[in-house]
């Protein structure tokens, strides 16, 4: 009896017991994958939505940066007005021929495209207000006044008296003579296409290595944000990628109809929600009333969804907004022939008012 139960205890798995032990082995191998694949996908949006916002931060602090620090060096008059040459024609050697003495210009795109963003800026170490100059010649400028702050190498503006009159664009060569800037050797900026000779005038101070930065989306696929030194190269840099869309706006102190109480604009320093515009300045001295830009960025995830993932709830298609309008939305390229693809990626929308110190500062609000 002993034996013939040794022997029973001896002949192993049955062939049913083997597949039932495969069946539950391969179901448990096919959840394994099923949450592998879906651990990987949720790491994919998780990845691409981090870069996303990695892009939009690093975009929006290079370019509050520069529109924090604009307008330096010209953005106050010799007695505390608004600066007599405020919107000329900057005549300059370089890749930027001609440009306007404004803190920053905003060109509008066609259509819901993307705009540009333009700051000026000057880096003097000693800032120096202002000053007027009495004569001027193709290669010389007499300060009227104080000329302590000029130093050679220093980038200079030289304006009429108004804004109808051209600027020019020149570089400190010696200050050998007292009162007297001179700019004859061939620098930078020297000769410019257009020398001023007016009897008088005014000198604004960029400091030795003044900036003019266009930013703009550009590249294959129009998701790439570019920065463009335009004073002294032709090639841009880019600075993130994934950046889709830039919008902005001017803050313009009284533009609204119901801040105004006259037809001339108020300047009590207080921006109200009508305010907001993509029209510059109508007349040059309005510009020293562009206070602030309003700028909005739209960041996509390089993560293409099987489903859409973008809409405004029941199904009903919604574009990504900020404060001034809906971004216009495109489709995708590279990815399906169908037009509204874009509901198949994620967005971050980033967005701020930047005020314009240097603006504030020298203006004359009450």
């Amino acid at each position: 009896m002993a034996s013939k139960l040794l022997i029973r205890q001896n002949k192993g798995f049955t062939l049913v017991e083997v597949l039932v032990s495969l069946v539950i082995g391969l179901l448990g191998i096919v959840a394994m994958f099923q949450v592998l694949a879906l651990w990987e996908s949720l790491k994919r949006t998780t990845s691409a939505g981090s870069d996303a916002q990695i892009a939009g931060t690093v975009a929006m602090f290079g370019l509050e940066r520069d529109l924090r620090v604009a307008g330096m060096g010209f953005s106050r008059g010799t007695d505390g007005t608004a600066v007599p040459s405020l919107g000329c024609a900057v005549k300059a050697k370089g890749p930027t021929a001609s440009f306007s003495l404004v803190p920053v210009q905003i060109v509008d795109g066609a259509g819901g495209a993307p705009d540009q963003i333009i700051t000026l800026s000057g880096n003097s170490s000693l800032y120096v207000s202002t000053q007027k100059y009495k004569s001027s010649t193709a290669s010389t400028k007499v300060v009227d006044g104080s000329y302590g702050g000029f130093k050679v190498g220093d980038v200079v503006v030289a304006g009429g008296a108004t804004s109808a009159v051209d600027c020019e664009l020149f570089e400190v060569a010696d200050v050998a003579t007292p009162g007297v800037l001179g700019h004859a050797t061939a620098l930078r900026f020297n000769a410019a296409p257009t020398a001023i000779t007016a009897a008088a005038g005014f000198l604004y101070n960029l400091g030795p290595l003044p900036q003019r930065n266009v930013w703009s989306i550009a590249g294959t696929n129009k998701d790439k944000l570019f920065r463009l030194d335009s004073l002294y190269t032709a090639t841009p840099v880019e600075v993130a990628e994934g950046i889709i869309d830039l919008q902005a706006q001017y803050g313009i102190d009284g533009f609204g109809p119901t801040s105004v109480a006259t037809v001339a604009l108020q300047t009590d320093g207080k921006l109200e929600d009508d305010d907001w515009t993509n029209t510059p300045p109508a007349a040059a001295a309005d510009w020293s009333k562009v206070i602030a830009i309003r700028v909005g960025l739209l960041s996509r995830s390089t993560q293409f969804e099987k489903t859409e993932v973008t809409d405004g709830g029941a199904g009903t298609a919604s574009a990504p907004a900020w404060s001034g309008g809906t971004f216009t939305m495109n489709a995708v390229e590279n990815a399906t022939g169908d037009a509204a693809n874009w509901k198949r990626y994620r967005y971050r929308v980033y967005e701020q008012v930047i005020p314009l110190r240097n603006v504030v500062w020298g203006g004359d609000f009450k």
